[in-house]
């Protein structure tokens, strides 16, 4: 969805579904790779820490949910075993709702978002609105950490997303609102469905669709 930086094919990392005791540190990886994110700027526009802070709860959030609704949660490690990067895959075959819908997260929404929550829950119903309904695997979140761009970690969790997306002949949906990230993630297959202009002086976001 975000953060990514054009990488080369060149392998050099090892790429597992992450485990419930990864999840911390997938948000702290995610958080800090999305610090100059449009749609994370226009939510949290404080910056600084007080942004890392909030963003990271709301990965935690969402890579929690993708964890326990479909093991969603693809973690690539440099060669010291680190988490390098993070690929957020939404089961939307098996459980088509987006999380910001679910009536048990509104505390932890708060939380994240404060006085800014109904500009957050709008602007993911409208953009889960202009997506195809279909039984898909969905990429909410990809991002590498910064010190390890350009070892292709991003390229390795993209094919290990697509590979589950042709294993079970389902297509992948995702959406960006960095227009940097759309010729990326066309080398992969992906193609512009459409975009949506977030209302609030918002970004416009690239909805994206491939086919296995």
């Amino acid at each position: 969805m975000r953060g990514v930086r054009v990488e080369g094919p060149t392998s050099r990392s090892a790429v597992r579904r992450a485990r419930a005791e990864d999840i911390p540190e997938v948000s702290r990886v995610l958080a800090w790779a999305f610090v100059d994110d449009p749609m994370m700027n226009w939510l949290h526009p404080q910056g600084g820490t007080s942004m890392v802070t909030r963003s990271r709860l709301s990965f935690e959030l969402g890579a929690r949910y993708a964890h326990h609704a479909g093991e969603g949660v693809d973690i690539a490690l440099d060669r010291s075993g680190r988490i390098a990067g993070c690929a957020v895959w939404l089961a939307m075959h098996r459980r088509p709702v987006p999380p910001t819908s679910v009536l048990a997260t509104r505390v932890a929404l708060w939380r994240i978002y404060g006085r800014r929550t109904a500009r957050a829950t709008n602007s993911a119903a409208l953009i889960w609105k202009s997506q195809a309904l279909e039984p898909h695997w969905h990429l909410n979140t990809l991002g590498v950490a910064a010190t390890a761009r350009g070892r292709g970690h991003a390229h390795d969790l993209m094919e290990a997303g697509l590979e589950r997306s042709r294993s079970m002949r389902l297509p992948a949906h995702l959406e960006s609102s960095r227009y940097e990230n759309v010729a990326f993630y066309q080398r992969y297959g992906f193609e512009v469905t459409g975009t949506v202009d977030i209302p609030d002086n918002g970004p416009r976001v690239w909805l994206m669709r491939y086919e296995p």
